[in-house]
């Protein structure tokens, strides 16, 4: 079968991968759909000799079920997510289920690649034909089509919990938005879901105006990346006329983590989301952090609960209240996977999906 495989920071579209079938609780999916994510290309930016399949949010076809598997059935379209909790560790049992060490790993490789063992990305591996997860990460779909579902498990419940979970916005709440990528995007339509009274979006790319606003911003700041903290603090602050509740930081960028300290008001939340292979380290203000209260928070995957969330998030989507497919604003067929990633490199995408079966 076919596949994207990421070696020492190359990549190889290989036509000769394996997948080990289901075992007891796992399903097999034939992928129709495959998110592109900028976390995907961490492994390109920083390059880990063992090889990998790349790809972590999907969509596609149940084609087999392992022993143990109930009310999943051949033939359904599901969306697939890389939560896969333990249910046994101190992270489960404080429902911190993104946390759990085992939720997106497994020391089992699943792929065999030219007769040696490959690893699965966040035990999803999207950009293979056929892939086998656990049936936990495997969520029906009956009134979305695949390249929405497809961004699910990742752009969508990542934008979702930051603002639901980390941030806990609520009505009485003014957020800003920091990065207008596919995270970005649902943080800013889930903060218009939950009523907050005022919602700005910052991005470097001015074309994100209209995109912001059509889902849900009541205002588009643009911002230059080369400014400085007090710079872009300043302009920020200038530009919203007021300190704000919350920051959504999805750039995990330095310079813009520790101006978002100088726009929030007293008792302030600052939710980290985005992550910077890059720059990694990030100085706070911490006598204005004490001054004013502010908290800190973050989580990976959002701080879903899979429980609820995930289930939430579809059956949102499938009535409406959630805009999934407006968001896929490029689409590449495998061969063209090169494209694909300058595409989500060069920073003028919203939502680059992968079609898998053509």
């Amino acid at each position: 079968m076919r596949g994207v495989v990421v070696e020492n920071g190359s990549i190889t579209l290989a036509d000769d991968l394996e997948v080990r079938p289901p075992g007891p609780h796992e399903v097999g999916v034939q992928v129709v759909a495959s998110g592109l994510c900028a976390s995907d290309l961490i492994l390109l930016t920083a390059p880990d000799p063992t090889p990998a399949v790349l790809g972590h949010e999907a969509a596609g076809i149940v084609t087999s079920v392992g022993e143990h598997v109930e009310d999943i059935a051949v033939g359904q379209l599901v969306s697939v997510t890389c939560q896969r909790p333990c249910m046994k560790c101190k992270a489960c049992a404080s429902r911190l289920y993104s946390a759990c060490a085992t939720t997106m790993y497994d020391p089992d490789p699943l792929f065999r690649w030219r007769g040696q063992p490959v690893r699965s990305l966040a035990r999803v591996s999207s950009l293979a034909s056929q892939i086998t997860v656990d049936a936990f990460q495997v969520h029906p779909i009956s009134n979305l089509d695949a390249p929405a579902a497809a961004l699910i498990g990742c752009a969508v419940s990542t934008g979702y919990g930051s603002v639901r979970n980390i941030a806990r916005v609520d009505s009485t709440d003014s957020v800003v938005v920091i990065g207008v990528g596919g995270i970005g995007i649902n943080s800013i339509q889930t903060a218009r879901l939950l009523g907050a009274r005022h919602i700005v979006a910052v991005d470097t790319n001015a074309d994100k105006d209209a995109l912001s606003l059509q889902f849900g911003a009541d205002q588009f700041v643009h911002v230059d990346p080369s400014w400085s903290v007090s710079e872009l603090a300043d302009h920020l602050s200038a530009a919203i006329g007021d300190t704000v509740d919350v920051v959504i930081e999805c750039t995990g960028q330095p310079t813009v983590i520790a101006a978002s300290v100088a726009l929030l008001g007293i008792g302030g939340r600052l939710a980290l989301v985005g992550i910077s292979p890059r720059n990694p380290v990030a100085e706070l203000d911490i006598p204005a952090v004490m001054a004013k209260h502010i908290t800190v928070s973050s989580g990976y995957n959002g701080a879903c609960d899979p429980f609820v969330d995930f289930p939430t998030i579809v059956r949102l989507a499938e009535q409406g209240r959630l805009d999934l497919a407006g968001q896929v604003s490029h689409r590449f067929p495998l061969d063209r996977i090169d494209e694909a990633i300058s595409a989500l490199r060069g920073g003028k995408v919203l939502r680059v999906v992968v079609d898998m079966v053509t």
